[in-house]
């Protein structure tokens, strides 16, 4: 048969090549494919010694099929979808099974003994084989994989039902093996495309079976119920095939292990027939050509023949296997010979007498003889400590190489070689832990099996068996090692190594909704499972295993509901008549949602937390918080301990250790600075009272502690403070109750609190932007839902500030200086000074119509003007030379700037002390951005500015714009009447929120319009924390869909001109 190759689009469906590749290695099938084929974009593809950093003890152990041939497979055209990635874990060697995979042993009934009797299991539990069945020589052994035990079966082996079965029942195949698919009473290996949902978000599992596509596949190509999926061929063996020459019969125990089809064919270079064997052509079976009395057919030299068969499953599924046939005149039904607790005697396939054997290494004769009629006899118990054999990594090291002569009922000296194994096997493992906890979305540390004896054998290929406590349908896949629940990813076990990955599907989240009522504190799915770890010695012998103890998963709901009592900036009526559970339902589906109040059958959405104090609007309410993307690494623990209060904190999520999650404290001082970890008695030493399901704090220690950021794994190697009273069942009530109390110390679940947001925004362009003009003004306006003020966390340049905001942009260091220390900036500020150069106040607006003329000594004082100003209750007064005399002029009012060509001095403006003023932020920058504007009436008459002594400064830089003649410098407003503006109420964005909290989201609204970023959403008016992430209305994270679009001004076409010479201003003055 020509191997079928494949003509693959590596831009459609690349990983399904490779998975399609990896299934048939793993079951022993080699596949041949135009290495063109193999490139994907972004990965890298070599075969036959794929190597991983992973420095497991087991993972570095080669654990391969020695007797894995070499073959060929054709395929049936797939989806293309991908089967599940697996990693290979341990390079192949020679004809081991591919990378990562299970020998095709692993994953296949045992054939029968054939020719050798066997004993019945007479071993310890802890080391079971699995159930004897009583199959005779002539049927398959079924293995069923319990919870508790590995149950046997038997199947004839001319049927085609013992592939992939699990259990028989009257002549029918009634369960399939893990992986395997029953279609019309055979069991094929089929997977789903992996992901597929259908629009209602049900997996294969729950879908029914049409033509309605979802994201390009339907039911009826994703599902295998349905008759689509992903198959593959199903592998088969031979066991091992010695004759003896001149024998007039073959056994009839020489057949392919499974039967997986009713056509065989060899390839054209097998010579098996030239020693008269032949291969059945429908069930595969080897037998005796009827053109030979004999085996050999006469030839009396010993043979070894090697052919490829092929077993044709339907028209374009095929699967092949390397079948090695010996003839001699002595020999053992197997080589190697595989001694175990069931199996010590190998007796040879002809009769001999005067047998005598030489073994290396020596001290393999110690646990094997041989009887004079050449029968071999193992002991088999404790024999780790043995050397032996370094070349059958699936055997172990407890073996020899013996060379057997004897003399044959002929008389004939005969001699072969065999090799015997003993393999020294664990007796069980574990994983450290009887409990594992994660939330949908989460994914625990890796779990390896530990305490392992490295002088025992390690099984091949590891598997598992769960119950769930839901209606939902539990599976496991032994060929990729996938647990799921109704269809979606609960956990992932390496089945080369036995490493467990825990990382249930976010998808599982439906499965909760569907599977359990709304009324639970916490949505959970319990699986109890055990872990096995077979040893697949040999096809014909029932495989021993290993197993851990049972564990139980507690798969939980993302989302968690705990009660609080705060303050909050109000309420948000949703419905009325409704109970707990659906107003509980309808903030789970509200994604801006964290707290919600049922109050006299009304449910109402709290409008953010407040940390206003008393002047909050809703105050010591009790609500049902929700907490999103909840469990042990995502969510923090608050800790309140009444005696010593400095202990008392929120506890979040740092990283983990063998031990669990480690929570971590920030304190203001590294004393300060605490971990929450579970006790290990290794790592804290002896704490009274303190045992393994405690917990413990621990102080930082900077200089010690490792922490790798990479994989959050974390070393603690600080000082042990105390060791808590909550214990697992505590932290267990936490996670599922949300609170538990012990010892007089209580723990809560509390939301991660977030960071200031990062303002990024959205441009027109698509392209990121900071949303600030040149000038430096934010177009971003962050406010307190909480306050009625506007834009609590929002300064303009005009704006006057409280000190508490500091000389933080836009205040200047200058303005923060002026302000008196204590006074908030609310204070009579002194006399200011409004221009500089030829410019007084009109003369009738002089106080008793006079000009003082100072002399020598009050031109000195510097102080003088300003006195004479204060006891005539001036609101205005000048002081400069006039053709060469110094005169002080004192004005009741100043409307208008007037020019007096030849005077040179300084107009300063003097506050009422009745009113109180406070200091913008930046005055150059507030006439820049709005002042000027306003000046040329360029902007909204909402948006001009008003200060002290506005006009003034208005017509000072009028005339600048106008040449500037007779004008130094012009003064900016500085001052406001504290009467007119709202800013105590200002503060800068803290660094940190509570989970729970808003804010206000918009636009600085003289330059800016906020609009959305994507199509079908409206521009979010609020941002929420939600446990350490801020969410918009609709659930998008961010500001990823709010931009705020600069306005445009429309002026006449003139404007143009003026324009392009940069003269705009004058197109303003043309219109005052």
């Amino acid at each position: 048969m020509q191997p079928m190759r494949f003509a693959h689009d590596v831009t459609k469906g690349s990983s399904l090549l490779l998975i399609a590749f990896e299934i048939l290695a793993c079951s022993g099938i080699g596949v041949v494919v135009n290495h063109h084929d193999l490139m994907v974009p972004g990965e890298s593809f070599r075969l036959g010694s794929m190597t991983t950093g992973d420095d497991n003890a087991l993972s570095s152990r080669q654990r391969r099929s020695s007797w894995m041939h070499d073959s060929e497979v054709g395929f049936r055209h797939w989806p293309q979808k991908s089967l599940h990635d697996r990693t290979p874990l341990s390079p192949g060697h020679g004809n081991e099974a591919f990378e990562g995979c299970l020998s095709v042993w692993g994953t296949q009934p045992a054939a029968a003994q054939g020719m050798m009797a066997h004993a019945r299991l007479n071993s310890s539990e802890a080391v079971p084989l699995a159930d004897e069945s009583g199959c005779k020589a002539d049927e398959v052994v079924l293995e069923n994989q319990g919870l508790d035990r590995v149950v046997s079966g038997c199947c004839p082996r001319e049927s085609m039902s013992c592939a992939g079965c699990a259990q028989m029942s009257g002549g029918v195949c009634v369960t399939c093996r893990a992986g395997f698919q029953s279609r019309s009473g055979i069991c094929v290996i089929c997977k789903d495309t992996a992901g597929w949902v259908d629009d209602q978000g049900d997996s294969c599992n729950r879908a029914s079976c049409s033509d309605v596509k979802h994201h390009g596949l339907s039911s009826n190509q994703s599902c295998c119920k349905c008759g689509g999926g992903q198959e593959a061929p199903t592998p088969f063996a031979y066991p091992t095939v010695n004759l003896l020459l001149g024998a007039s019969i073959v056994p009839s125990t020489f057949f392919p292990v499974p039967r997986t089809a009713s056509r065989y064919s060899v390839n054209m270079e097998c010579e098996l027939g030239k020693y008269g064997i032949t291969i059945n052509e429908k069930s595969g079976l080897i037998q005796l050509d009827s053109a030979c009395k004999v085996v050999g057919c006469g030839i009396e030299e010993p043979f070894e023949v090697s052919c490829i068969v092929t077993a044709h499953q339907t028209s374009d599924l095929s699967a092949s296997t390397t079948l090695v046939v010996s003839g001699s005149l002595f020999a053992y039904v197997d080589n190697p010979l595989v001694a175990r607790p069931d199996r010590k005697r190998f007796p040879p396939i002809a009769e001999v007498s005067s047998a005598t054997m030489v073994c290396n290494p020596s001290g393999t004769s110690s646990w094997l003889s041989l009887a004079s009629d050449g029968v071999l006899e193992a002991e088999v118990d404790n024999l780790a400590a043995k050397g032996g054999l370094t070349d059958s990594p699936h055997l172990g090291l407890v073996g020899g190489r013996c060379s057997v002569r004897a003399t044959s009922q002929s008389g004939k000296k005969v001699s072969t070689t065999v090799t015997v194994f003993a393999p020294q096997i664990w007796p069980s493992f574990s994983y450290g832990t009887t409990a594992i906890f994660a939330a949908v979305g989460e994914a625990v540390m890796p779990l390896n099996i530990l305490g392992e004896n490295r002088e025992l054998l390690a099984p091949g290929r590891f598997s598992a068996s769960c119950t769930s406590d839901v209606s939902a349908q539990f599976a496991f896949d032994a060929q990729t090692g996938i647990g799921t629940i109704d269809g979606h990813l609960a956990f992932t076990l390496d089945v080369a190594v036995g490493t467990l990955h825990v990382t249930p599907t976010q998808a599982l989240e439906k499965t909760l909704d569907d599977s359990i009522d709304d009324d639970v504190q916490r949505k959970t799915i319990t699986l109890s499972c055990r872990f096995y770890g077979y040893y697949d010695e040999q096809p014909k012998l029932k495989s021993r295993y290993a197993t851990s103890p049972k564990i139980t998963m507690e798969l939980r709901d993302n989302s968690c509901w705990v009660q609080r009592t705060a303050d909050f900036a109000g309420r948000t009526n949703q419905a009325s008549g409704v109970d707990l559970k659906a107003c509980r339902k309808a903030c789970r589906e509200s994604a801006a949602c964290t707290d919600f109040l049922l109050e006299s059958g009304v449910c109402y959405f709290m409008n953010g937390l407040c940390t206003k104090g008393e002047s909050c609007p809703e105050r010591g309410l009790t609500v049902r918080t929700k907490i999103p993307n909840c469990g042990e690494r995502s969510t923090c623990i608050a800790i309140v301990d009444p005696t010593q209060m400095w202990i008392s904190g929120d506890y979040c999520p740092t990283g983990e250790n063998s031990d669990g999650p480690v929570y971590l404290k920030e304190g203001r001082t590294i004393p300060e600075t605490l971990y929450l970890a579970k006790y290990n008695s290794q790592r804290d030493g002896l704490i009274s009272g303190c045992t393994a399901n405690r917990f413990v704090l621990k102080r930082t220690a900077p200089d010690k502690d490792f922490d790798d950021p990479e994989s959050s794994y974390i070393e603690l190697k600080g000082e042990s403070i105390k060791c808590l009273p909550l214990d697992q069942n505590s932290y267990r009530e936490i996670f599922t109750v949300g609170s538990a109390t012990s010892g007089g110390i209580r723990a809560e679940l509390t939301g991660l609190p977030c960071g200031a947001p990062n303002t990024t925004t959205m441009a027109n362009d698509g392209a990121e932007d900071q949303a600030e003009e040149q000038n430096g003004v934010s177009a971003l306006v962050l406010d307190d839902p909480a306050t009625s003020e506007p834009a609590d966390h929002w300064m303009h340049p005009c704006d006057c500030f409280p000190e508490r905001w500091g000389a933080n942009a836009p205040v200047t260091a200058e303005a923060f200086e002026v302000v008196p220390a204590g006074s908030n900036n609310m204070f009579s500020p002194a006399v200011f000074e409004v221009v500089v150069g030829e410019f007084v106040c009109p003369s009738e607006n002089l106080i008793d119509g006079l000009v003082i003329v100072m002399d020598a000594s009050e031109s000195r004082d510097t102080s003088f003007c300003e006195v004479m100003c204060k006891e005539k209750s001036c609101a205005f007064f000048w002081e400069g030379e006039v053709q060469s005399s110094m005169q002080c002029r004192l004005y009741n009012d100043c409307a208008t700037l007037v020019r007096e060509t030849g005077s040179k001095g300084t107009l300063r403006a003097v506050p009422t002390t009745d009113k109180r003023y406070c200091h913008v932020a930046d005055p150059e920058k507030c006439w820049a951005v709005t002042g000027r504007r306003s000046l040329l009436q360029a902007n909204r008459p909402e948006d001009r500015i008003k200060c002290a002594a506005v006009d003034l400064v208005a017509q000072c830089d009028h005339k600048l714009l106008m040449g500037g003649q007779g004008v130094e410098t012009c003064s900016r407003c500085v001052y406001r009447d504290v009467s007119s503006t709202q800013f105590l109420h200002k503060a800068r964005l803290p660094d940190l929120f509570a989970h729970g909290q808003k804010l206000g989201v918009s636009c600085w609204e003289e330059r800016y319009r906020a609009m959305t970023v994507n199509p079908g959403f409206t521009a979010s008016s609020h941002l929420t924390c939600m446990s350490g992430k801020w969410v918009d209305n609709s659930g998008a994270e961010g500001l990823g869909n709010f931009a705020c679009a600069p306005c445009l001004q429309i002026a006449s076409p003139p404007y143009a001109q003026l324009d392009a010479r940069d003269r705009q201003e004058l197109y303003f003055l043309s219109i005052m």
